[in-house]
C-alpha cells in the first residue's frame, strides 16, 4: 500500500507540479525587447509553416516587440498574406520610399529571410504543391530589400538568410549584388531527399521532376523507393536512387567540432529536406557545417558528370566585421507545436521524447540542430546589443 502511495504521489508531481514550476519559471523570466523583421514570401495558409519554427524560438525565449507583446506568427512578417476564398494580400517593402527603408534599417535590430521563393499559380489556386511549373504570382527579392540588407549590414545588424535567398525567382541582377555583398556564389543547383520516388504511389512527387528527368534520360524512370533529386536553374534534373546510386539514401549534415562546442550541435545527423549548393568566395566566411552525399561508384560517376560535389557547405557565418548567417537549406520550415510553449525548459522535454531518427522525419533536425543554433545566435547577438538606445 505504501509503495502504491509513493507511485501515485510521484505521478502527481510529474503531471501537475513540474509543469506548474516550468510555467512559473517561464513567467518570471524577463522579456527581451528585440525588433526582428521576418520576410516570408511563401505562406500557403495562416499556419505559416515557412517561418513557424523561428516564431517558436522567439516566444519560448521571450523575445518581444517594442510594445512588449509577443510576435504574432500570422501578422508579424513581410511578404505574402493568404486570405479566405483564395484571396491574398501583399505586405512587403516594394512600395517603400528610400527614407522609409532608412528608417527600417535604423529601427530593426535584425532581419531574417525565411523564404523568398514566393507563390505560383498552381500552388495557390490549384493546391498542387509545385507538381507542375506555373506562372509566378509573387516572389523573389527586390531592390528595396537589397537596399535594406546593405544598410543593415553597414550598421552591423544581425542578418540571417536561408535556402532560396539567392535562387529563382530573385532577378539575376539582384542575385549577383547579394552574392557580391556576402561573398557567396550559388551554383544553380538545388536538391531534396524524397522518401518515395514511385510515381504511382507518391502523387505529391513534383510532375516537373518526372517530366524533365524522363526528357533527359531516354524516357526512363528506374526509381521505386527513395532518393535524392538534384535540379539546376537551367532545367537539368539528376536523381540518385537508394541502392542504385546511394549507400545512404538521405543526405547527412556534418558539423565541425568547433561549432558542436559553440552551438551545441550534433556532429552528424540526417537532413531530409530542400538544400542548395552554394560556395564562399572569401575566406572570411566560416563554414561550420557541410552536407555529404553518400553515393556509391555509380552515383559518383553521375555526380562528377553533372559537376555536383559529394561534399558542400550547409551553414556559413560571418562575424568578423558584420553579423551574417546563411543556411543552405530550408531549415526553419517545420510544423512547430505551440502547445506548452510557455514552459521554461520544454525544449529539453521535446528532446527527451524524440524517437529514433528516420531518414524522412524532420524532428531531429529541428530540435537537435535548428533550435540550438538559432537560439545561440539570437542570445549572443542580444547580449551584445546596446540596450540604452
Amino acid at each position: 500500500m505504501r509503495i502504491k502511495k509513493i507511485i501515485v504521489t510521484f505521478i502527481i508531481l510529474v503531471v501537475v507540479l513540474f509543469p506548474a514550476i516550468m510555467w512559473v519559471s517561464w513567467l518570471l523570466t524577463p522579456k527581451k525587447p528585440f525588433k526582428i523583421l521576418i520576410v516570408d514570401k511563401t505562406v500557403l495558409n495562416r499556419y505559416c509553416r515557412e517561418h513557424r519554427g523561428l516564431d517558436w524560438i522567439l516566444e519560448n525565449s521571450k523575445y518581444v516587440k517594442e510594445n512588449r507583446d509577443y510576435y504574432e506568427i500570422d501578422t508579424d512578417y513581410y511578404g505574402f498574406y493568404p486570405k479566405d476564398h483564395k484571396q491574398y494580400k501583399i505586405h512587403d517593402l516594394s512600395k517603400f520610399s528610400d527614407r522609409q527603408i532608412d528608417s527600417m534599417a535604423n529601427y530593426y535590430d535584425a532581419v531574417y529571410f525565411a523564404d523568398s521563393y514566393g507563390m505560383y499559380y498552381n500552388e495557390w489556386y490549384r493546391d498542387t504543391l509545385q507538381q507542375e511549373h506555373s506562372e509566378k504570382i509573387y516572389g523573389g527579392l527586390d531592390n528595396n530589400e537589397l537596399s535594406l540588407i546593405r544598410k543593415m549590414k553597414d550598421q552591423k545588424k544581425l542578418i540571417v538568410t536561408e535556402f532560396n535567398f539567392f535562387a529563382s525567382p530573385t532577378p539575376y541582377g539582384i542575385r549577383r549584388e547579394l552574392e557580391s555583398i556576402f561573398h557567396l556564389k550559388w551554383t544553380g543547383w538545388t536538391g531534396r531527399y524524397f522518401d518515395l520516388l514511385d510515381t504511382v504511389k507518391n502523387p505529391e512527387l513534383p510532375h516537373w521532376v518526372v517530366h524533365l528527368y524522363k526528357q533527359q534520360h531516354h524516357n526512363a524512370w528506374p526509381f521505386t523507393s527513395s532518393g535524392i533529386v538534384f535540379a539546376n536553374e537551367d532545367d537539368r534534373v539528376e536523381i540518385l536512387g537508394k541502392e542504385l546510386h546511394l549507400n545512404l539514401e538521405v543526405p547527412l549534415i556534418q558539423t565541425f567540432y568547433s561549432a558542436t562546442e559553440k552551438y551545441g550541435l550534433p556532429d552528424v545527423l540526417y537532413y531530409p529536406y530542400w538544400f542548395e549548393i552554394t560556395y564562399s568566395t572569401d575566406t572570411s566566411n566560416h563554414v561550420f557545417s557541410y552536407y555529404e552525399i553518400k553515393s556509391n561508384a555509380k552515383g559518383d560517376s553521375i555526380l562528377k558528370y553533372q559537376g555536383i560535389p559529394k561534399l558542400f557547405p550547409a551553414t556559413f557565418e560571418h562575424t568578423k566585421d558584420y553579423k551574417f548567417y546563411y543556411f543552405g537549406g530550408d531549415f526553419v520550415d517545420y510544423p512547430a507545436n505551440f502547445n506548452f510553449i510557455q514552459l521554461k525548459g520544454v525544449y529539453y522535454l521535446h528532446l527527451f521524447l524524440l524517437g529514433k531518427a528516420a531518414p524522412a522525419e524532420t524532428d531531429h533536425f529541428y530540435y537537435r540542430y535548428y533550435i540550438p543554433l538559432v537560439s545561440k545566435i539570437l542570445k549572443d547577438y542580444y547580449n551584445g546589443m546596446d540596450k540604452t538606445k
